[in-house]
């Protein structure tokens, strides 16, 4: 329900806007403001998209070598925060490209990094020695079950339209 309201009052309030700012300022400044924030928000994508992009690769980079404490989330975050204040500043009014010149203040988005980190648990495969370790199931995850061989005669196999039986 709040995302709802979100997606209701966020035209509303920059309709709003443009008409306030708009008529204090005039047509001109406040086409030329919309135009100037949207090519920002396309050179924000490109080149801190980039940015992030290189230093997902080094990480990445550390993390198959084996270096202890590499962790790609860091970065990719950082850029998911960049891309976000680009699409903002892409987006027609004053509310989102307000909201995007804020989300490129470096300080930002480690704050809300930090907020989300202490809130949020990643569970998933980790690097071992002989490969991808699979976190250990919780007791009440253990399924019961049986299971019959079935020979290989008997198993489909596919040919050019489908699978079928012998």
């Amino acid at each position: 329900m709040p995302l709802l309201l979100a997606i209701i009052a966020l035209p509303l309030i920059e309709i709003a806007l443009f008409v306030v700012i708009g008529g204090a300022i005039g047509l001109g400044p406040t086409l030329a403001f919309v135009l100037a924030s949207f090519l920002l928000g396309g050179w924000v994508i490109r080149s801190q998209g980039e940015r992030a992009r290189n230093e997902l690769r080094k990480a990445a980079a550390g993390a198959a070598s084996g270096a202890a404490g590499v962790d790609p989330t860091g970065p990719l975050a950082r850029g998911a925060a960049s891309v976000l204040a680009g699409v903002l500043l892409m987006v027609p009014g004053f509310l989102t490209s307000a909201l995007g010149l804020v989300l490129m203040i470096p300080a930002v988005p480690e704050m809300i990094l930090r907020a989300l980190a202490s809130r949020v648990t990643v569970a998933g495969f980790g690097v071992s020695g002989t490969g991808y370790a699979r976190p250990r199931p919780a007791e009440d995850d253990i399924l019961e079950g049986e299971f019959h061989e079935v020979p290989s005669s008997q198993l489909p196999r596919r040919n050019g339209s489908g699978w079928t039986r012998d």
